[in-house]
């Protein structure tokens, strides 16, 4: 039997209408793994992956999740501004609305230009409660790296504060006063933005 090519051509479309055509696409995750509450977890991001946020990692201790729960990371548009520079990648830890037990330990990557003391990093967080300056951090020179904790996910990105507040953005010996870090006991403010 011979077919015409109106026919073939009928038939053709016939059998692609009957077939489903499906394409994998990447995923947004750089790195994700479905945590069980006893066990907790590390996720790393691989250092081969090319990727500017190479090294990060959540670690979720065992207990701090109350449920099966994915958690993943990708990479999320620039938090910094003026008055927080940026020193580094913006990471997202997912998910957001996850209520967490405890402090996860995160590590970043973070880029400083010459000259920049690593002394003045934060980090910049934001999480369903708002945004904060985490100051506490442990500098890695080898690795560019800083280690820090955290008691929720969200997203997480070194930054240069310009400016202070509370004892945020200032070096040890230093107090905030008015917005700007100055050695010593300082006037007692709140660390607001100058009048």
């Amino acid at each position: 039997m011979t077919l015409s090519r109106r026919d073939r051509a009928a038939w053709l479309l016939l059998l692609l209408a009957g077939c489903s055509v499906s394409a994998i696409v990447g995923s947004r995750w750089l790195v994700s793994q479905t945590v069980q509450p006893g066990d907790g977890a590390t996720l790393t991001v691989a250092v081969d992956a090319n990727e500017p946020l190479e090294g990060a990692s959540l670690t979720v201790p065992p207990q701090a999740l109350g449920q099966d729960t994915l958690v993943g990371a990708a990479p999320c548009a620039d938090q910094s501004n003026a008055d927080f520079p940026s020193a580094g990648p913006c990471i997202e830890w997912d998910p957001l609305d996850a209520g967490v037990r405890g402090q996860l330990s995160l590590v970043l990557p973070v880029a400083l230009a010459g000259g920049q003391p690593p002394q003045s990093l934060a980090v910049l967080a934001t999480g369903e409660r708002g945004a904060e300056l985490i100051d506490q951090l442990q500098f890695d020179t080898a690795s560019s790296t800083v280690r820090f904790s955290s008691s929720h996910f969200g997203t997480f990105q070194a930054v240069l504060p310009v400016s202070c507040f509370g004892r945020g953005g200032c070096l040890p010996q230093d107090v905030c006063d008015h917005g700007s870090c100055r050695p010593g006991g300082g006037d007692g403010d709140d660390g607001g933005p100058p009048p």
